[in-house]
């Protein structure tokens, strides 16, 4: 049983994982992840190995429910449009839930929980850790960089809804919003706690001139989970949900 198999596919890497593809299994057998390099959630190595925070458990889940998968290297916004359409065998790994995703896809039971958001903020402001988001919100001469079609959690957005901040509205990489940042473009960002040096160090910016924050009046981090098309079935999503509780049963000390 091969371990990994690379193949190309429209110009993309996919790997096939789990399970060796015998000769009566058709393409349309093989589940297809969505992804896109955003460490330390997704990403590849040399080998073109995808692994991270919610593409290993992922993995794991479906090679204990024996189901044949590859990856495929997909812009975010694609992603979402895929799953929309809903006609492909496929989920888009390492997404929250929120009404409307349950809406045209479904989702599977939680991948990881994030330590929750943090902003990016420019170090002139002189934003102190632990300051208060509410209050930041409020704030009418600062202005937030906010990326279309991004998603923070279902409570952080409904605090953004709740009290809108001055929003500049942007498509760029997320990297490029940190970069903005640095130029005084907007004055922050929010981002996952964990990615939050990552992007910092992808933008290529001096450490020194931007600021990460903790906010003290913040919930939790949200459950990341697979984000199926209609056309996956109840009967498989259940399976992947199975073995995602007994990893989650025989795993001491970590979260889902």
């Amino acid at each position: 049983m091969a371990e990994w198999m690379t193949v190309r596919s429209l110009g993309l890497t996919a790997l096939f994982g789990g399970l060796a593809l015998s000769a009566d299994v058709c393409a349309d057998d093989v589940l297809t992840l969505y992804f896109n390099e955003r460490p330390p959630f997704n990403s590849t190595d040399p080998s073109g190995k995808v692994s991270g925070l919610t593409a290993t458990p992922a993995v794991a889940a479906l090679r204990r429910a024996a189901i044949p998968f590859r990856w495929e290297a997909t812009p975010l916004a694609r992603q979402f449009a895929l799953i929309e359409r809903g006609d492909t065998y496929a989920c888009a790994v390492g997404l929250y839930r929120n009404p409307q995703r349950e809406l045209v896809g479904k989702l599977s039971a939680p991948l990881y929980r994030d330590r929750g958001m943090v902003a990016i903020a420019r170090a002139g402001l002189g934003l102190q850790d632990g300051a208060s988001f509410a209050e930041l919100l409020r704030n009418r001469r600062l202005r937030m960089l906010y990326k279309t079609g991004l998603t923070y959690g279902s409570s952080v957005s409904r605090l953004i809804q709740q009290t809108p901040p001055v929003v500049e509205m942007v498509s760029v990489e997320t990297p490029v919003m940190v970069q903005m940042i640095r130029a005084e473009r907007a004055d922050w960002m929010l981002a996952a706690e964990e990615e939050a040096d990552y992007l910092i160090a992808q933008a290529g910016v001096p450490p020194a001139s931007v600021t990460v924050v903790h906010f003290r009046d913040l919930p939790g981090g949200e459950t990341r989970h697979l984000f199926c098309t209609r056309a996956v079935p109840d009967a498989l999503l259940e399976r992947i949900n199975a073995a995602l509780a007994d990893a989650a049963r025989t795993t001491t000390g970590e979260r889902p």
